[in-house]
This record gives structure tokens, C-alpha cells and sequence, in this order.
């Protein structure tokens, strides 16, 4: 299943370069590494010591709609379609090894050793995980994500990988709508669109929250969905010009890469994730805005020390393990 071009790549046109082609960029392995992997586990360890290491899913939110919406949009620029049988067969690659693994033996585990009281919420839990609706099913099962310990779960984590999930069958179709709709027009109306739903999604979130626990608005899809319209808007952005051509603009880039990644060092340590002001004021989308200046600061060429940081091999090699 594809869909193939009738006219040329969107915002054709002859007198304009060709759009940059989209490379592999070490860096951006190692803010998977430090952030992606880091933060959670730092925050699970230590939630009262870290309270905002958890935000660090908001980066990977950011940087796998960044990806993915980046590969798909190099794809169509360079055909004319987006093969959604190789897509859907990259993303079973990468995603369905290790978690038929951890199911499999969280499967044997329950059987032979879990309390029988415990089998229907192990069960559940497996179901929602291998459907990839683990936030929904917690949602709807009134499990809280901020008592996690007083309610242990297997698969608890599994939440955002269900968001990921979902993200994931909604972004090709949403490009080829635009894309075969707007035409030349189309990379305009992708940014207008997602900058949109990044907004709308942000009320929707304020507008949800009561007050008490949050975790229906932490978890839900709809009200998380800022962060992945934030990635969005970042791949349209640099697919549409590439890395800055000027030092000033490419300096101001990379300054943006320090001062978000030192937002997110004070924020590990200093913000709650259940901070009513991150629901109700807009937190969330001001994180997600800064992991997008992350983002695209990494994604400029440099020497300097957090790229080569970030492109070190040990921080490189965590990265690309990161969702085994």
C-alpha cells in the first residue's frame, strides 16, 4: 500500500534548490541517550530527588515525530509516495522484537507465579501493551501514574510507547492527505495544521485538568499530542531549509541547543511533572517548544562540546538501545 504523486514534490519549484536530503545525525542518538534513557531512570530511582526527570519523554516525543515525520517527507520529495508497506515494516523492526520478548516472559512470570488476585491486571496490562493502548486502558482502569507504587504495574511504563504507537498510524496518513490536497502548498499547510493541534491540544489539557490527580491529562493521547504536532513542525521546518546557511542564524541555533539542554538539567531537579502550572499554564507545550530548540540546534553542524557530547560513542551506542 503507497500513495504515489500525480504532480511534483510540494512547493516545487524550478527556480529553488532541491530540499536537503535527510542524513543520519549522530547527535541526535545522544539526546536519546541521555534524556530519553537518563531522565526516567533517574526519576523512578529518586522521585523525590528528581522530580522532572520524567520530562525527558517529552523529548522523546519531540524527537520521534521529528524522525518520523522527516524520513516520510524525504521519502515523498524523492519519489512522489510513501510506501506505507515499508513504513509499517520499519517500524515492526524496531518496535515488535523487544516487546513480544518482554511479553513473553512477563506471560510466563504471571502463569507461574503471580498472585491470582493480581492475573486480571497483569492481563489487561499485557492486552493493552501488545494493542499498543496502554495509556487508554490505564485511563480507563482509574490507575494513577503518580501513585505508580501503590498500584504496581508491569507494564506501566508502556504508556508512552502506546502514544508513540498511535502517533505512528496517524502521522503517514495525515501527510499524504496534506500532501496530495495542498500541492505545492502542502509543507505550509502540515506547519499550520500541526502548529494548531500543538495549541489546541495544550487548552484541551488545561480545560481537562481539575486539579487533584492528573493522571487522565498526563496520560491521555489527545492531551499529549502537543509534543509530537511540536516535532512535527520541527521536521517541516528543517526539511523546508536545511541546516542555517548563515553563522549568525547556525550560531543562534546552537546557542538555543545550550540553553534548552540547560532548562532541562534545572528541570530535572527543580519542576514537578505534576505541577498544577504544567497543566494549566502551558508547561507542557513550553517543554515540548524547548525540546524542539534541542532538537534543531543538535542538528546543525558543529564542533563545540555538546555536540561532541552527544555524538560520543558510549552516549551514542545508549541511544540506539534505548527502546529495548
Amino acid at each position: 500500500m503507497s500513495a504515489t504523486a500525480t504532480t511534483a514534490p510540494p512547493d516545487a519549484d524550478p527556480g529553488r534548490p532541491a530540499r536537503p536530503k535527510f542524513t543520519y545525525i549522530p547527535g541526535l542518538d545522544g539526546i536519546r541517550g541521555v534524556w530519553v534513557v537518563l531522565g526516567p531512570l533517574l526519576y523512578h530511582a529518586r522521585p523525590d530527588r528528581i522530580p522532572g526527570g520524567i520530562l525527558a519523554i517529552d523529548v522523546f516525543f519531540v524527537l520521534s515525530s521529528y524522525l518520523i515525520t522527516s524520513i516520510a517527507l524525504n521519502e515523498w520529495d524523492k519519489t512522489g509516495r510513501i510506501d506505507m508497506k515499508a513504513y509499517a515494516g520499519r517500524r515492526a523492526r524496531r518496535l515488535l522484537p523487544a516487546m513480544f520478548f518482554l511479553l513473553s516472559i512477563l506471560t510466563i512470570y504471571m502463569i507461574t507465579s503471580v498472585n491470582p488476585t493480581d492475573v486480571a491486571r497483569w492481563t489487561g496490562a499485557i492486552a493493552s501493551t501488545l494493542a499498543y493502548c496502554t495509556n487508554w486502558y490505564e485511563i480507563f482502569s482509574g490507575v494513577s501514574y503518580f501513585e505508580a507504587f501503590n498500584s504496581p504495574s508491569p507494564l506501566h511504563h508502556a504508556w508512552s510507547f502506546a502514544v508513540e504507537e498511535q502517533f505512528y498510524l496517524f502521522a503517514p496518513f495525515f501527510l499524504i492527505f496534506c500532501l496530495g490536497r495542498f500541492r505545492q502548498y502542502a509543507y505550509k499547510a502540515i506547519a499550520i495544521i500541526a502548529t494548531v493541534g500543538a495549541i489546541a491540544s495544550a487548552l484541551w489539557m488545561a480545560h481537562l485538568y481539575t486539579g487533584g490527580d492528573p493522571s487522565r491529562v498526563y496520560y491521555g493521547t489527545d492531551t499529549r499530542s502537543m509534543t509530537l504536532f511540536s516535532g512535527m513542525v520541527l521536521a517541516v521546518v528543517t526539511r523546508s531549509w536545511g541546516p542555517v546557511r548563515s553563522s549568525l542564524g547556525r550560531n543562534l541555533a546552537i546557542v538555543g541547543a545550550y540553553v534548552s539542554t540547560a532548562f532541562f538539567f534545572y528541570a530535572i531537579f527543580n519542576i514537578s511533572q505534576n505541577d498544577a502550572w504544567m497543566f494549566e499554564k502551558g508547561g507542557y507545550l513550553f517543554v515540548s517548544i524547548m525540546a524542539a530548540v534541542m532538537v534543531f540546534g543538535v542538528c546543525q553542524p558543529s564542533r563545540g562540546p555538546l555536540h561532541r557530547f552527544l555524538e560520543a560513542r558510549p552516549i551514542r551506542w545508549t541511544g540506539k538501545v534505548s527502546y529495548g
